[in-house]
């Protein structure tokens, strides 16, 4: 049984959110136990992606929300103009 799913599509703002929180909210009436990770974020350090901070708290997710991401975008970019893309 998978016991991680991944939401992609092939354009921004096309509903990803939406479609997120319908599906943790469908697992979470299936599983106790429910994490939600977004690989790279879009805002700096200082300040809280609104998707992640909103999932957290409407399903009261015990994770860290520093464990809910790897990178913010300026550490992507600058990882990749390194060309350290091993990195990811």
């Amino acid at each position: 049984m998978t016991n991680a799913i991944y939401l992609t599509t092939t354009e921004p703002f096309s509903g990803k959110s939406i479609y997120a929180l319908g599906l943790v909210n469908l697992l979470a009436g299936k599983t106790d136990k429910i994490s939600y990770f977004k690989p790279i974020i879009t805002v700096g350090k200082k300040e809280k992606d609104r998707r992640l901070t909103l999932i957290k708290e409407h399903f009261k997710l015990a994770q860290a929300y520093e464990d809910m991401f790897s990178f913010t975008i300026q550490k992507a970019f600058k990882e990749i103009n390194r060309n350290n893309e091993a990195f990811f």
